[in-house]
């Protein structure tokens, strides 16, 4: 049975508020890309069947300020797992400036390329108009 990773990838909405009250949107719904547990996901988040000794975000929960979209999916995973008894897994979520410290690392994982996908939209994201603290991503597992 393949252990499935989702998620999203958040971004802070409106910079110019005081950071009290900034909000986060997520931005990129994860699932589409139809990643596994694979040497990116387990090392980054402990993703994965038989995670890492020291996977470098893992079991973080969810950020208490999700986006809509994160709450979302998370409500209907808590229904979803009262009715069947199973569900989402390891919730957990890292800035992209902390997942980019780690990209030379990453390189030589078999799985390296289907990642790079997201990792240059999001490197993008930043050298058109995003701070990389203002970039997150929001992740779980499933089998």
């Amino acid at each position: 049975m393949p252990y499935y990773v989702e998620g999203w990838i958040e971004v802070v909405w409106d910079v110019s508020l005081e950071d009290e009250i900034q909000q986060w949107s997520g931005v990129i719904n994860l699932e589409r890309f139809h990643f596994h547990g694979d040497d990116v996901p387990d090392l980054l988040f402990g993703l994965t069947k038989h995670p890492c000794d020291n996977p470098y975000f893992a079991k973080q929960g969810v950020p208490e300020d999700c986006s809509k979209q994160v709450a979302d999916e998370v409500k209907r995973d808590k229904e979803f797992f009262k009715k069947y008894g199973e569900g989402n897994i390891n919730y957990t979520y890292a800035k992209w400036s902390e997942i980019a410290e780690h990209l030379n690392e990453l390189e030589q994982a078999e799985d390296f390329d289907d990642w790079n996908v997201i990792f240059s939209m999001v490197q993008i994201m930043c050298e058109r108009k995003f701070e990389p603290e203002w970039i997150r991503f929001v992740m779980w597992g499933n089998w």
